[in-house]
């Protein structure tokens, strides 16, 4: 067994693992330096400017925001905003937190039922119960005719009026048609206004043109533009 001693100040023999004893062992390499952070940082040399044009602008709160770290419903969390809210406006509380009530669940029925007594007991005293079981009485119809013990009294107001009048019921004759029996008299307000009267005839235009004999008056000073028709001085 052998024990050897390794000076530190002999760095120049470390790197020689060849000659060494500790050639089989592992040497931890330099860390690589990165460059990017190689120049450190420096204080601002510049003053932040906080007194702006409007002065508190940029002054700290009164309050720490913190997170929110309850999710309670919102009128919960009403009174924990800073300051009071104005609700007195022009129409009174008209812009207040709407707080809902709590809905209930809809369960529908099977049949509807009437909340309370039912009064069964109306003007017409028990009208509308129920009458049970209702005893009918059964007849035998007559076979022959009926006898009138009482004899029908048929002399009425109207004198006799319900009285047996028999009406004779005759067959329909067959349908004619109306004649005239005398000569009908076409001599009317205005005479022969239903006598025929044939088409007129189409009467064929044939365009022409007019011959002037005249002598067109030139003299329209104030003189004879304006002279009566008819006076055309002829060639």
């Amino acid at each position: 067994m052998y024990i050897v001693d390794v000076s530190q100040r002999a760095l120049e023999n470390s790197n020689k693992l060849e000659d060494s004893i500790c050639k089989d062992g592992y040497l931890q390499p330099e860390r690589a330096r990165s460059t990017l952070y190689h120049q450190p940082y420096k204080r601002p040399t510049l003053k932040l400017e906080s007194e702006t044009t409007y002065n508190l602008s940029y002054s700290k709160l009164s309050f720490i925001p913190q997170p929110r770290t309850s999710f309670a419903k919102y009128e919960k969390m009403l009174t924990t905003k800073p300051g009071k809210m104005e609700s007195d406006t022009i129409y009174k509380l008209s812009y207040l937190p709407s707080t809902t009530k709590k809905r209930k669940p809809f369960i529908p029925r099977t049949n509807l039922s009437i909340h309370g007594y039912h009064d069964m007991t109306t003007i017409n005293k028990t009208s509308y119960l129920n009458p049970g079981y209702v005893r009918t009485i059964s007849f035998k119809p007559y076979q022959s005719k009926l006898q009138q013990s009482i004899p029908m009294d048929s002399t009425t107001v109207m004198k006799e009026s319900y009285q047996y009048t028999p009406v004779d019921v005759k067959r329909p004759r067959k349908r004619e048609f109306w004649q005239t029996k005398f000569k009908p008299d076409y001599g009317t307000t205005n005479k022969l206004s239903y006598q025929y009267v044939e088409p007129l005839k189409k009467r064929i235009r044939v365009f022409y043109k007019p011959v002037i004999t005249a002598k067109i008056e030139r003299d329209t000073i104030y003189n004879t533009s304006y002279q009566l028709p008819g006076r055309c001085i002829t060639k």
